[in-house]
């Protein structure tokens, strides 16, 4: 059946011609139309391909991203650019570049006044970067093609990066969709750097948004009026999905700048000038339930604590983390007021899973870096530090080392 569709591709274009409606098309045709073309592109891609880019109406088929079946929509032209085979001469991650599918999906992401369309933008866009990482070169990929090096030109990023700030437009904010594609952006191609042909892809991303740390911050600040949700331990102040993913696009940031000649030594430096690391501090202690937030944080603390201290600029973060913000005096206030919860409510707070870990990390740091170890002997809460580890953290230590389910 498949086979006699496309030897007779006029009835192909009369199916197709249900995208020419500029009406939005019912939830149920449209999912039907998807259903049929995944099938065809499953079996004769080359042959789709071929029938896509003759009929070469890309903006229709965008158009339809509004409406209620996008998703399944977004499916046909992921599982196109999937299947691309090339044969014959076509190429349709070819077509799709020339056809500027980044550049309209971009533009969708943070332009349009369509929640769902945003979001189905992104969703695309994060598709099309997982289809082509470089991290896991056992696993499926397009590699480094036409539409990856779009979407990490510098002109693309400088829009994107200008639409998460732009306040003067009545346009909902583009800043948490924006931020999950470029954090899709640096997790799956962090290994390109190592590869001279591609060692400027996150260039862009670093010198961006390294202008733009003064910004983002300011997400992190609270709104006019603070909301409070209901929880069994009480009224508690949300983070926000706004301030979490700007954190997670400081820790993603962060875990791109240890490469790229000056863009990751500019970055990692304005994180010091701009005192990022402590408005991270102060979130990560100031929300003691938020898992998610202290998993966040507590990644670029760690990677700040393994870094290759042989490099000024990573040694100067680590004094930032430890001197400069009081980590261990914080950790300590911590573990006081954890004590004083247990007693009242007979359970730990939120993040001491994470205190305790991050508390490792600096006996790590201690024991590599005997200088580090010195200088912090000269600090007032020392002796309190020693009486932690030595009791508190060593309790933590062996009850987490021990066997699961079984009494020490």
């Amino acid at each position: 059946m498949d086979g006699l569709v496309f030897r007779h591709q006029e009835i192909l274009t009369v199916y197709w011609a249900i995208l020419d409606q500029p009406a939005k098309i019912e939830k149920a045709i449209l999912s039907h139309f998807c259903k049929v073309n995944l099938m065809l592109i499953r079996r004769r891609a080359s042959d789709f391909a071929r029938f896509l880019t003759c009929r070469g109406d890309l903006a229709t088929i965008l158009h339809h991203l509004d409406d209620e079946a996008c998703p399944d929509l977004s499916d046909v032209l992921f599982a196109t650019i999937q299947n691309d085979t090339a044969s014959e001469g076509i190429s349709i991650i070819d077509w799709f570049a020339d056809h500027q599918l980044i550049d309209r999906l971009v533009d969708r992401m943070i332009s349009s006044d369509n929640e769902m369309t945003r979001e189905n933008a992104q969703r695309l866009l994060s598709d099309i970067i997982r289809l082509s990482q470089t991290n896991q070169f056992d696993a499926s990929s397009i590699g480094f093609k036409q539409l990856l090096e779009q979407l990490t030109s510098y002109p693309v990023i400088k829009r994107i990066a200008h639409s998460m700030f732009d306040l003067s437009c009545d346009l909902p904010n583009a800043l948490v969709p924006a931020i999950s594609m470029i954090v899709d952006l640096i997790r799956n191609n962090q290994s390109v750097i190592s590869v001279s042909e591609f060692a400027t892809l996150l260039d862009s991303t670093l010198d961006i948004f390294t202008t733009h740390i003064p910004q983002l911050l300011s997400k992190l600040e609270l709104s006019g009026k603070q909301t409070f949700i209901e929880t069994p331990i009480g009224r508690q102040e949300p983070v926000g999905i706004e301030r979490l993913a700007v954190c997670e696009l400081f820790a993603a940031l962060y875990y791109s700048s240890h490469t790229n000649e000056q863009f990751g030594h500019l970055f990692k430096q304005s994180l010091i000038d701009h005192a990022v690391l402590s408005r991270l501090l102060d979130m990560f202690f100031g929300f003691p339930w938020c898992n998610f937030l202290h998993v966040i944080v507590y990644d670029m603390l760690y990677q700040i604590f393994h870094a290759d201290f042989n490099q000024p600029i990573n040694y100067r973060l680590l004094m930032e983390t430890l001197e400069t913000n009081y980590l261990m005096k914080r950790i300590l206030q911590a573990h006081q007021a954890n004590e004083k919860f247990i007693k009242e409510q007979k359970a730990r707070l939120g993040f001491m899973g994470h205190i305790s870990l991050l508390s490792r990390c600096i006996l790590e740091v201690f024991q590599s870096q005997v200088d580090v170890a010195t200088k912090m002997m000269d600090t007032d809460c020392w002796d309190e530090w020693v009486l932690y580890v030595q009791t508190s953290l060593k309790k933590d230590i062996q009850r987490d080392n021990g066997p699961l389910g079984c009494k020490p």
